[in-house]
């Protein structure tokens, strides 16, 4: 075994064990759904919740608290046992998006270390599928919890009474961002030593 497989077959051991993991984690949520023994991002289950990010409670715990400290519960939950469809479906994508993100990540990191270890670290393939890691990254970090944002306000809408929806910047992981931003330079880096090597190599 080369060197160079040596020092990738770690990455992807552990890229593929992630994989596995999803995978087997999505056979077993769809068999509990069929089966309706389950649910899986709140499809095939029994109760649906939103949370409002306007709502506080304040003296929840009070009895708990020591003298002079005041209790605060945030993030009230509105739940039905009695779901509709539209409401598991609002619930799911409450949760769904960053493991659609996650799974993504898996797969490209999967994919790019096989064709690095089988092709070289410098090449155009190895090129491409970084920068496709970085935009599915970039792309998926601000736009998973967006979407999450939006499913949780529509679920509320139809769980409380008097709920006005006013779209607000959710929280967006800056380490996701920050690494997408890193790797899609790390691309721009990569592809202009692959160009040098292939004008190199075209001397020789």
């Amino acid at each position: 075994m080369s060197e160079r497989k040596l020092s990738l077959e770690p990455l992807a051991a552990g890229a593929s064990g992630g994989l596995l993991s999803l995978v087997v984690l999505a056979v077993v949520g769809v068999v509990l759904v069929v089966s309706g023994s389950g649910s899986f991002f709140g499809l095939g289950g029994g109760t649906a919740c939103a949370v409002d990010p306007s709502l506080s409670a304040g003296g929840v715990l009070a009895d708990h608290a020591a003298p002079g400290v005041s209790t605060m519960a945030e993030k009230v939950r509105f739940c039905t046992n009695d779901p509709s469809g539209a409401q598991m479906v609002w619930q799911a994508l409450t949760t769904l998006p960053s493991f659609v993100l996650a799974a993504g990540v898996l797969v490209l990191v999967w994919r790019l270390v096989r064709v690095a270890g089988s092709r070289g670290a410098y090449t155009p393939d190895v090129v491409r599928g970084l920068r496709s890691l970085a935009w599915w990254l970039l792309a998926g970090a601000v736009l998973a919890p967006i979407v999450q944002d939006i499913a949780n306000a529509q679920l509320l809408r139809t769980l409380s009474a008097d709920y006005s929806y006013t779209f607000q910047l959710p929280d967006i992981s800056l380490a996701a961002v920050l690494t997408g931003l890193g790797l899609i330079t790390l691309t721009r880096v990569m592809g202009n030593a692959v160009r040098m090597r292939e004008d190199l190599e075209g001397l020789v």
